[in-house]
């Protein structure tokens, strides 16, 4: 399933990310605290601007969530206007895997 992934900027007491179908308007999200998303690619927001969230990533859902290889992936922070690696930062366009949860966000290159 394609999904659409943002930081939850409507309530930051609730949950951290914001999930919905690609095909489903901002007003049909979930909560959630962990989310993997596999063939990710990062793009310009249009619905979930209205809330601050510029940025979202857009893939396919990884469900039910499975446990990743932290050692593999690459910590990620948004800077500006998209994400770079947190120690090198090189810009981050798109990669294998996404993953977003309580500790930060993280990603596998392509």
């Amino acid at each position: 399933m394609q999904v659409i992934v943002s930081a939850n900027y409507r309530d930051r007491r609730q949950k951290n990310w914001l999930v919905r179908k690609s095909d489903e308007s901002i007003d049909n999200y979930q909560l959630r605290d962990r989310v993997v998303i596999k063939h990710f690619r990062f793009c310009k927001s249009y619905e979930e601007s209205g809330f601050g969230c510029s940025v979202v990533a857009h893939g396919e859902a990884e469900e039910p969530v499975l446990e990743i290889d932290r050692s593999k992936l690459v910590r990620i922070e948004f800077e500006g206007n998209g994400f770079v690696e947190r120690n090198s930062r090189v810009r981050v366009e798109s990669g294998s895997v996404l993953v977003l949860d309580t500790t930060g966000m993280y990603y596998l290159p392509a």
